[in-house]
């Protein structure tokens, strides 16, 4: 399922109708693209999104996920929301939009890296059964407002259940993130036949890098990882209860290994020595420049988080 409701066959019947659209945007123009208030709409919108991701473009990645934004959110929460579910929206908006933003930057790369695909659905009219965020979206609300949720998964997740991406609204034109709600940290990718055990280090990967790294570009694919298996907490982030993110640059070279491993944003606390021990035992698909498998730079984030 592409659209959550419709079939793959009606899905790309409704992809044809976007083709001239999507063949017509300038990349630098995808941010100002008029995206209908629609779920194909949405759909699109974030496949754009992914599109840059897929090519390792990080400013324009970056400057999508700024468009996401809510405009003037102290303004559009208040005239939007009761009084305390608005202020309950209005700080942590906020206080945390950078990080949210750049998060969530991390996690279409993510996506990318792992060949996901992107599922959407339209909460109006049809909450998920259960979901108490949904429920609190729609009945906290003073006027009308189109919401919308997204997801996503790729074969080589453990199970089938898609993995959330967050919440966005129909603002002013575009489609804007609630980067209030968080969800829990992706799965680690499965093992497959083709993979050494996960709990072996990848074999080659002390060895030099085997010819010059490319950055993913209009002829360059970007590596997809086969196996991502999680970083063991450290005992001193364990008893402080500490939670975030490290981030890496890296070589996935053509043998698989994770090579010329570097600490972008270190954390602390143990953290950083464990997921650098959880790299040495991914594995990738190569990436590839016309069509022959060659050395491809990643930036990889490893998430720490207590449940």
């Amino acid at each position: 399922m592409y659209l959550s409701g419709k079939s793959k066959a009606e899905a790309d019947g409704q992809r044809e109708q976007y083709v001239e659209l999507e063949k017509a945007l300038d990349v630098k123009k995808i941010a100002e693209a008029q995206y209908p208030n629609n779920a194909e709409g949405f759909w699109f919108f974030m496949n754009s999104v992914l599109s840059e991701a897929h090519k390792g473009d990080v400013t324009q990645l970056g400057e999508l996920v700024r468009e996401t934004e809510i405009p003037n959110y102290r303004e559009w929460f208040s005239s939007t929301y009761s009084p305390d579910k608005a202020e309950s929206w209005i700080e942590p908006y906020g206080k945390n939009l950078e990080a949210r933003k750049k998060a969530l930057q991390e996690q279409f790369m993510n996506i990318a890296i792992a060949g996901g695909e992107i599922h959407v659905r339209k909460v109006n009219g049809a909450p998920k059964p259960g979901s108490e965020i949904e429920w609190g979206m729609l009945h906290a609300l003073k006027k009308p407002l189109d919401i919308y949720y997204a997801s996503w998964s790729a074969p080589s997740l453990r199970d089938a259940e898609e993995e959330p991406i967050g919440y966005f609204f129909f603002v002013d034109g575009g489609f804007r993130w609630d980067s209030v709600v968080e969800f829990a940290k992706v799965r680690p990718v499965a093992e497959t036949a083709n993979v050494e055990p996960r709990n072996e280090v990848c074999s080659g990967g002390d060895r030099p890098v085997s010819g010059p790294v490319y950055k993913t570009g209009s002829t360059v694919t970007a590596p997809k990882a086969l196996r991502a298996p999680d970083p063991e907490y450290s005992e001193e982030a364990r008893q402080k209860k500490f939670s975030g993110s490290v981030e890496f640059s890296l070589v996935a070279d053509v043998d698989g290994c994770a090579k010329n491993i570097r600490m972008v944003k270190p954390i602390g606390y143990g953290l950083d020595q464990k997921a650098i021990e959880a790299l040495r035992m991914w594995r990738f698909q190569p990436g590839s420049k016309d069509g022959n498998p060659v050395p491809v730079e990643l930036h990889v984030s490893m998430h720490f988080r207590l449940y």
